[in-house]
Formats: structure tokens, sequence, C-alpha cells
């Protein structure tokens, strides 16, 4: 992991709780600081929300539309900095997972392409960790049509109520869920 984010993860093991850092992660999950992710994968929160989230930095490099923004932010291509970007893509630190991960991605998503969420989302099945991954048709990178965000905050919601709080849907809710699941 690198220095900043276990400066990062120490200040706030330092200064809270558990539960806070529980909720100050779901303040964050959109956030795709360096390093954030091992961190989360390793264990250290309860839940974790993964939005268009950069898993393997390596296949990033050859399929986003943003190529030199990893240059810029390593000094070079993968080739040039190989353990670099293995040190900063989370797919290097999937064998440590354990935290509930929900993954949600825009289909069309172009700046970290769908395939990055699919490639986490294996690892994740594979090893056994609790994940669940939504698929977002005709979004970018950021969900724009108003129903969608709706059903992107309302899962949130219910992803952390479940693993953090413990809360489960009411029944009438979760059977909403089964028969709009049906629907499409």
């Amino acid at each position: 992991m690198p220095k900043a984010s276990k400066e990062l993860l120490a200040a706030m093991n330092e200064a809270l709780s558990e539960e806070l850092a529980s909720i100050i992660q779901y303040l964050w999950h959109h956030i795709q600081a360096r390093g954030l992710h091992s961190a989360a994968i390793a264990g250290r929160f309860k839940a974790v929300s993964m939005g268009a989230g950069l898993s393997n930095l390596i296949s990033m490099y050859g399929v986003t539309d943003i190529p030199e923004f990893s240059e810029a932010y390593f000094g070079g291509p993968p080739w040039e900095d190989m353990q670099g970007y293995l040190r900063s893509s989370a797919m290097n630190f999937v064998q440590n997972a354990k935290t509930p991960t929900l993954i949600q991605h825009g289909q069309e998503d172009r700046r970290v392409p769908l395939s990055q969420g699919e490639e986490f989302y294996r690892a994740l099945t594979m090893r056994g960790v609790p994940v669940e991954m939504v698929v977002y048709p005709r979004q970018p990178h950021g969900i724009q049509e108003p129903r969608l965000i709706k059903d992107s905050l309302e899962r949130n919601l219910a992803w952390f109520n479940k693993w953090v709080l413990g809360l489960e849907p009411p029944a009438e809710k979760k059977e909403e869920k089964k028969e709009e699941k049906k629907a499409e």
C-alpha cells in the first residue's frame, strides 16, 4: 500500500471508532484514492461501495479513453513502471479480500471501462467475498439518468444498512426488488 494511504488510514484509526470509520467509508464510497481499495478489501471497513472503480491499472491502461492520465500519474506506461501500477491496483491485494463489496458501473463507461468492475467482481466471487454488481444501462462514467441515480442511492443505502447496521429491507421492499429484477 502506498505511504500516503498508510498515513491516511493510520490517522483514521487513531481518531475514529470502527463505527464512525464505516460511516466515513459510506461517504467516501466513490473516491478512487490511490491505495484506498487495498485498505477496504483487506477488511478495515464493514462494507464498501465501488462506483466505476479502478481494479487493475495495468489492464485499465489499455482500455481507458485517457491513458495519458496514468502516464502522468506514474511517469509513464505500465511497461516502464510495472511495480508502481501493481502497488496501486486492488487486484494485487484481492487475496486478502473479505469486505462485502457493492460494485456499480455504467455500461457505456469509457473512462473506467466495465471490464474493471467485472474483473473485480469475478475475483471477489471466486474468493467467496459477499459481492453484488450492478451495471447501469446506457450510463457513461457517472450515472446520469434520474431514475438510475435513485436506484444507485437506494442500493447504497440498502447495502450499508445490511452490512454496517445489520438491517434488512422491509418485506414489501424485498418483494418489489424481486419483481423489478424479473421485469428487467
